[in-house]
């Protein structure tokens, strides 16, 4: 957990990997897919929660460092699913500076 002044980051405590990995050596891959899409949506929501876009050096650094590895791990859980899509977040996240690309998954209007 990194604390921000008035902002705590949660750091994801359980073992995701090996949970999908559960499902998917059982086949369950909509299973795998639920526990992803969770891993996705708390993440989310931990971001919108401290507002990162709101913060400034040292702390926007310390806020963005556990987000873009959680990111790099759900890039990787999502290859088996979307690969190509899996592969550009890999590639967007991948090294010291985050790239800037268009969305994966535009907005629909």
């Amino acid at each position: 957990m990194i604390s921000l002044k008035r902002h705590t980051i949660l750091i994801w405590q359980t073992d995701f990997a090996s949970e999908i990995g559960g499902q998917l050596e059982g086949f369950r891959f909509d299973e795998a897919m639920k526990i992803i899409w969770r891993w996705i949506t708390e993440t989310d929501k931990q971001i919108e929660e401290v507002k990162p876009w709101t913060l400034e050096g040292a702390a926007l650094g310390d806020a963005l460092m556990p987000w873009v590895e959680e990111i790099r791990k759900i890039g990787t859980a999502l290859l088996p699913f979307l690969p190509e899509t899996a592969e550009k977040i890999l590639t967007q996240y991948k090294g010291p500076e985050i790239k800037s690309v268009p969305p994966l998954f535009p907005r629909i209007k």
